[in-house]
Formats: structure tokens, C-alpha cells, sequence
């Protein structure tokens, strides 16, 4: 068909369309060579930017157990062990929720005083380290005298994040000095009773603590 039209045109016109012809011959080919190209550039890219999304999602993977000690943790580190130890009981929740004290709560137990739209569980970890770096520094610079290694530092840290500050005052003392004293501190008044209860959570979590501390 194309011969037939070719043999029916002048010279001049065969000339003019076939040099069109080539001309959009050798637009589409550069075309595609430039797709090529850019696909080729691109693609590293969006690999590497997947793998770091699942670097990260996996980072942060958390399944609930039912109270495994502290040193079966294998982390590189006593403060990561101390996070992973407190995430395992203070549980993530996205939102507001209220504590027991009537506190408002987001994230890892992490108290909030005004309204907060719902984080991410990497922004819940954040809090977390805040403060729990928070109740460091306090036992630090409260009872220095007592924070003689990283353990007992950790260990008075973590006793902090879960009692309330007017209490851990004047309980610190005293527990230091006798791991029983420790252990007291496993009992909760619930609400709407008068009498005190055992719990499972806050009886483990003193074991771990006085462990690490004596």
C-alpha cells in the first residue's frame, strides 16, 4: 500500500515524506531511550527507600509475653533492655486513654495535659526514651550516692517510671536498703476499694528491678 502511494506521488513529495517518516521514526526511538534511562535511575532508588521503610517498621515489631525476665532480652544494651522491659508492660495505644490515677495517657503511659491526635508506634518509642531518660537524671541527681553503676541506676529508673513521684520520694531510701521493702511495692489500692491487692505485672516488675539492683 505504502509503494503504491509512493509510485503515485512526484519525486519531491516521495523526498518530503519519506524524511518525515524518518524523522518521527527517530523521535520515538529517542523516546524510548530516555524512558530506558530513567527507569534505570529510578529504580535503585525505590529499592533502597524499601528497605529502609522495612528497616524501620521492623525496628519497632513488639510482641506482648506474659513476663519474661530481663536478661533473656537479647538486645545490645541495659538501657534498650530497660525500654523493651517497660514497653512489655505499659503496652503502645495510638490515643488518649486514662491511667490509673485518672491521668491522661497516650502511647507508652507517656502523660498528656491537653488534647493530642492519635502517634505512630515510632513516635510512642520516642516518648518513652524521653522519659524514661527523665527518670535517669532524677535518680541521678537525687541519689547519686546510690546510683554507684549503670544497673542500680536502671534499676532505680525503672522503679521511678512505674511509681508515682510523691511515693518513689521517700521509698527510695528505704528500699535500697532491704529488697523486701522493694517487693512491697507490688500491691494497688483498686478503685472503689479500701483494701490492698497483690498484682501479677507489678510483682514482676519489682523482681526485675531488685535484680538488677542487688
Amino acid at each position: 500500500m505504502v509503494f503504491l502511494i509512493l509510485r503515485k506521488m512526484s519525486k519531491q513529495n516521495q523526498t518530503l515524506l519519506i524524511g518525515i517518516i524518518t524523522i518521527v521514526s527517530i523521535f520515538i526511538l529517542l523516546c524510548y531511550v530516555l524512558l530506558a534511562i530513567e527507569k534505570s535511575f529510578h529504580e535503585p532508588e525505590i529499592k533502597s527507600e524499601t528497605k529502609e521503610l522495612v528497616t524501620k517498621d521492623s525496628a519497632f515489631e513488639f510482641t506482648e509475653a506474659d513476663y519474661f525476665p530481663l536478661e533473656e532480652i537479647d538486645l545490645p544494651s541495659e538501657y534498650d533492655k530497660c525500654i523493651k522491659h517497660l514497653k512489655q508492660y505499659e503496652f503502645f495505644k495510638p490515643c488518649e486513654y486514662p491511667g490509673a490515677s485518672g491521668n491522661r495517657l497516650i502511647g507508652y503511659g507517656h502523660t498528656i495535659y491537653k488534647d493530642m491526635p492519635c502517634i505512630t508506634e515510632t513516635q510512642a518509642d520516642s516518648m518513652l526514651r524521653v522519659d524514661f531518660d527523665q527518670r535517669i537524671d532524677y535518680v541521678i541527681r537525687k541519689y547519686r550516692n546510690l546510683c554507684t553503676n549503670e544497673k542500680k541506676t536502671f534499676a532505680l529508673a525503672l522503679f521511678c517510671f512505674n511509681i508515682r513521684p510523691s511515693t518513689s520520694k521517700y521509698a527510695i531510701p528505704k528500699i535500697v536498703k532491704d529488697s523486701n521493702r522493694w517487693h512491697q511495692y507490688q500491691y494497688y489500692l483498686p478503685e472503689g476499694d479500701s483494701v490492698m491487692r497483690k498484682n501479677k505485672g507489678l510483682r514482676a516488675r519489682r523482681g526485675v528491678e531488685t535484680k538488677m539492683y542487688f
